[in-house]
């Protein structure tokens, strides 16, 4: 079996940062970070704190309800309820997402 390595284009939501209301405490805002489709997500609420799986509500929502659009295995969520706030990642490609017309992002992925 052999590999290659492949140049691909992420929505850059797979690596945004997010601000996610609190359901039980209207007001309140909990930070979820994504790292890339590689990465484990984070989330500063207390849940994620005390999981033993690193996954959270909030994760879910943003998961469920950010664009998150990869070629390989996700066409981007509809309709786009989180946008990021911000991104921790800064090389952005020139063309936007064919999902929901945002930032992208080049990765390389073994193929």
């Amino acid at each position: 079996m052999s590999l290659s390595i492949e140049v691909m284009r992420d929505c850059a939501s797979n690596f945004g940062i997010f601000r996610v209301e609190s359901a039980s405490s209207k007001g309140k805002f909990y930070t979820v970070t994504f790292h890339g489709s590689e990465g484990q997500p984070f989330c500063d609420c207390p849940s994620y704190k005390y999981s033993q799986d690193g996954h959270c509500k909030h994760i879910a929502a943003v998961w469920n309800g950010a664009c998150m659009y990869n070629p390989q295995w996700c066409d981007g969520h509809k309709p786009v309820i989180h946008t990021p706030i911000g991104f921790n990642y800064d090389a952005f490609a020139d063309e936007p997402c064919p999902a929901c017309g945002g930032k992208t992002v080049y990765v390389r992925r073994a193929v």
